[in-house]
């Protein structure tokens, strides 16, 4: 690799970085509204509600499995760069609760204020989405497990994310023994996530780095993001949107 290169796979984990600042104050704030978090979120929130983890902590965990998961089901398939997950999920349980440090001073209690709460969650939690994805760094192992199982089992990513996310909202309903604080933000977060929010584009484009390794494409004010070579080295696969893993 070349000095570029090393500065173009710096500025890319950066972004990342950034999006996952994002992502992790937006769960702060649907965590503060308590009307439900996001699926990949509902676990973690269940589990420090019994337990003396933090939801940081408990996401550096679930992430941990995750990943052990990956390992199990692809075995000398699974690629070693994928263990960069590790360091990237514990720094991204570490921001969450960092998130919600800086969000102690917030206080609702009328309804649409927790809901305004869940909606700039949704916006923070989407973009940080976006920018992680257009970043081409690896990504996180909640999205690395899907991929994992649909190598092995040949099926849809689409149909395999949302199994997936009805799974961990099972199970923290049959942790937590009641949909209390969980069904309605969360129910909007899960639809939500079906269309992530486009990194703003005027953001990317200024970026050299995201124009090397994205195509901005749309007019001005529609403006989506896709990546020109799929996943980079980073990311073992290529996820084919409409279809399975190829």
């Amino acid at each position: 690799m070349t000095r570029r290169d090393y500065a173009v796979l710096a500025k890319r984990y950066i972004f990342l970085c950034f999006g996952l600042a994002l992502m992790a104050l937006g769960i702060g704030f649907s965590v503060k509204a308590k009307l439900g978090t996001s699926p990949i979120s509902s676990l973690p929130y269940v589990v420090s509600l019994f337990s003396p983890f933090t939801i940081g902590q408990a996401t550096i965990a679930m992430h941990c499995v995750f990943i052990a998961m990956q390992i199990a089901l692809l075995r000398r398939r699974f690629d070693p760069v994928q263990l960069a997950q590790l360091p990237i999920g514990i720094m991204f349980g570490y921001m969450i609760d960092a998130g919600l440090w800086a969000l102690g001073w917030v206080d609702c209690s009328a309804y649409w204020q927790l809901w305004l709460l869940v909606i700039a969650g949704i916006v923070l939690v989407g973009t940080g989405v976006a920018c992680a994805v257009a970043s081409g760094a690896v990504p996180l192992a909640g999205e690395g497990v899907v991929v994992a199982v649909c190598r092995v089992l040949h099926v849809s990513f689409p149909r395999t994310k949302i199994f997936f996310d009805a799974s961990l909202v099972a199970s923290a309903r049959v942790l937590r023994g009641s949909t209390i604080s969980l069904v309605p933000g969360l129910f909007i977060a899960a639809e939500s996530a079906s269309f992530p929010m486009p990194a703003p584009p005027l953001m990317l484009s200024s970026c050299p780095f995201m124009r090397d390794s994205i195509e901005l494409s749309g007019a001005a004010e529609n403006m989506s993001v896709r990546p020109k070579r799929g996943l980079d080295n980073a990311s073992a696969e290529v996820v084919d949107v409409a279809g399975t893993i190829r």
